[in-house]
């Protein structure tokens, strides 16, 4: 009864959390992304194309590859609930999944870190948590959103490892961070620096190296497991505009920088607060607990420390030079690992009690701000729903990132035939009839008495195949305008044109990726199966056997 009750109580809080989106409608800077995206991926799926690579409605139909690069979880995701929902409801029942399971993450990662009665409360204290809610609600970046779902449980399963340095944490930790890693690259980034650095001193402490070494397995399995997605997207990032990723200059986002390299915008500043909150109730917790501090509970604190750091100006050089640091663009990204051990330390027994209600209070009265935040500027920017019969018939804008190389992002429709002869076929007497002209797969006949260059209404990319009606490959390319151009010998063709995600990378990395999964769940099973002593891992092995 307890139980349906607390599922009761959360599934309400996150229900209300949603009533600004019902009476105000959807915003947020990332929502056209990920709306439009999920978009195109429901038409895929409805046509049939499970794993599209190609998304024909970006870029007003001209199409890009996001679905070729965009970690895939979170689009899964928001295209399944695009199909079985109403569309205009797919949004918020995304945020409303996101919020109930942080709460349910929290709740079991408090199980053997929290005493019992205080288990439900951080679970709420979490779901209500300031950067959780400016995600969910102010920013809509809802790939970042589902990884905070479950990051309690990575908190919880890196403390085992680290502490027990046990198998069976490791291997859960491998699989919690793979599941980052398909959800969302800079919060992925973030989980990886501040969790080896905190191994390092933790190694430093311990005088040994098996932490660390626990952390890179579990690292280690995670990246083979997601190896399908991350080796491609690495190859074959040179085809796309990688560079527009980092246009925001992470100087700007610092906490406590210049007040003019901020602009004096009330976003950042709002996360100085936040920060300087948080931080100060970890700092009161740390005194208050004195030397009572277990080894669990140094590594919640050196979490927080670690993740405060790299918000602070004076690690410019480690964004600098660090490897693909800086693709997290926004230094307050690393306040997500502060708000998942907050509760974890706050509640962690022997703590004042005063000191537990008053960080409770501030908590409450940090989530009003992106609530507040969303009231003030929603009337003025709101973003409604977009029409979304005028997204199938006309697309949407493109996203610099994702456009193919030597291509122009549109943010505008273009008024272009399907199919046309190209400028630099003089003399050529074309005759074109467009038979299909689908997002991925296009079937033309061509009439031509000398080499014909046909210019489809497509961007280029290497995975566009043509072929005519004999199966001959028949040379791509693409003009100035980064348009997709087939060369068509001389006679009477019907050409098939058509795009092939299916590279030998690809395959190959979908392999690797199959047999990390499948090891990994052999192993799970084996250790539920064993008499592993309950000492060495606390209560972890109901929560794997749950897993598998």
């Amino acid at each position: 009864m307890k139980r349906i009750r607390f599922l009761a109580l959360i599934a309400a809080i996150a229900f209300f959390l949603m009533l600004p989106f019902a009476m105000r409608g959807y915003r947020g800077d990332d929502f056209q992304f990920h709306f439009s995206s999920w978009t195109g991926l429901r038409q895929a799926w409805l046509a049939g194309d499970f794993m599209p690579g190609w998304d024909g409605l970006a870029n007003y139909t001209l199409g890009d590859p996001r679905f070729c690069f965009y970690p895939p979880l979170s689009l899964w995701l928001g295209a399944l609930l695009s199909t079985i929902l109403p569309i205009g409801l797919a949004p918020a029942a995304f945020v409303c999944l996101a919020l109930v399971l942080s709460a349910l993450s929290m709740y079991a990662a408090s199980e053997s870190l929290e005493e019992k009665r205080d288990r439900s409360l951080a679970a709420i204290l979490y779901m209500v948590s300031p950067y959780l809610l400016v995600t969910a609600i102010t920013r809509f970046a809802v790939a970042e959103l589902l990884v905070l779902a479950w990051l309690p449980l990575i908190v919880l399963y890196f403390v085992r490892a680290t502490t027990n340095r046990d198998r069976l944490s490791t291997l859960l930790l491998g699989f919690l961070l793979a599941l980052t890693w398909l959800t969302n690259l800079p919060a992925s980034l973030v989980l990886a620096y501040v969790l080896f650095f905190v191994t390092v001193i933790a190694s430093i402490h311990q005088r040994s190296a098996k932490a660390l070494i626990h952390f890179l397995a579990a690292e280690s399995i995670a990246i083979l497991i997601s190896a399908f997605y991350l080796v491609p997207a690495f190859f074959e990032k040179r085809w796309i505009t990688t560079s527009a990723l980092l246009h925001h200059n992470f100087r700007d986002y610092f906490i406590f920088g210049s007040i003019s390299s901020l602009h004096r915008r009330l976003f950042e500043l709002g996360f100085w607060l936040i920060t300087t909150v948080e931080i100060a109730v970890v700092v009161a917790c740390v005194v208050s607990r004195g030397r009572k501090a277990d080894s669990r509970h140094r590594l919640l604190y050196e979490l927080a420390a670690v993740a405060f750091l790299f918000e602070l100006p004076v690690t410019a050089v480690l964004w600098l030079y660090l490897p693909e640091l800086r693709f997290v663009q926004f230094p307050f990204r690393f306040l997500s690992i502060i708000g998942a051990v907050l509760p974890l330390i706050v509640l962690g027994g022997r703590v004042n009690r005063k000191l537990v209600i008053t960080a409770c209070g501030l908590t409450a009265l940090l989530a009003l701000l992106p609530l507040a935040s969303y009231l003030r500027i929603a009337p003025v920017a709101s973003m409604g729903l977009p029409d979304h019969a005028a997204i199938i018939q006309q697309g949407y804008p493109g996203t610099e990132e994702y456009t193919p190389t030597g291509a122009v992002t549109l943010n505008s429709p273009v008024a272009l035939a399907p199919v046309s002869v190209a400028n630099d076929s003089p003399g050529a007497r074309c005759k074109l009839a467009s038979l299909s002209n689908g997002p991925r797969l296009k079937l033309i006949s061509v009439d031509t008495d000398s080499l014909c260059r046909v210019r489809f209404a497509t961007y280029f990319y290497p995975y566009w195949q043509a072929e005519d009606e004999t199966g001959n490959v028949l040379q791509t390319s693409r003009d100035d305008a980064g348009l997709l151009v087939v060369a068509v010998p001389k006679g009477r063709h019907t050409v098939q044109i058509r795009f092939h995600v299916y590279s030998a990378v690809r395959m190959n990395s979908m392999a690797v990726s199959l047999f990390a999964f499948l090891t990994l769940l052999l192993g799970l099973w084996k250790y539920s199966r064993s008499d592993a002593p309950k000492s060495h891992t606390g209560d972890t092995l109901p929560l794997a056997r749950a897993a598998i």
